[in-house]
């Protein structure tokens, strides 16, 4: 009688890439208008990007928000946080954007961001959020 050997089977699930930061910018100003004071402060080149589309299951509405993305320097994106009546992230209603800045191989620092971006007098805060504690970080996975 013939034997048959088992085989195990092992089912694989990529851990989520959370190793990036996040900043929380408020503002007055649109998208564009911020993309562009960004670049010409941090001489990055942030171009428009595919929207980010979130489905609300409850009001059974599609939201799309702005994205704005250099890949040359660092991976960074300026991501919008309200398109009136939705947020992205509802916990933070009192921020306007997100920049997500992952590094690559590149040293960069969030103060050294953080500093210039407050340079810009049409920000009126800047702040460091924490990613491990955000409840919808899977919006940000790059």
């Amino acid at each position: 009688m013939k034997r048959e050997k088992k085989t195990k089977k092992y089912k694989l699930t990529p851990e989520p890439d959370y190793q990036f930061s996040l900043l929380g910018i408020v503002t007055s100003q649109n998208d564009y208008k911020l993309a562009w004071l960004i670049n010409k402060e941090l001489q990055l080149a942030l171009s428009k990007s595919p929207s980010l589309n979130i489905f609300n299951k409850k009001q059974n509405i599609s939201t799309e928000f702005s994205v704005y993305s250099d890949d040359n320097k660092l991976i960074i994106r300026l991501i919008e946080n309200k398109k009136a009546p939705f947020f992205l992230l509802p916990q933070f209603r009192h921020i306007d954007f997100f920049l997500q800045i992952k590094a690559g191989d590149r040293a960069y620092s969030d103060l050294k961001i953080k500093k210039n971006l407050r340079q810009i007098s049409e920000i009126q805060a800047v702040f460091s959020l924490d990613v491990k504690t955000l409840k919808s970080k899977q919006f940000f996975l790059l």
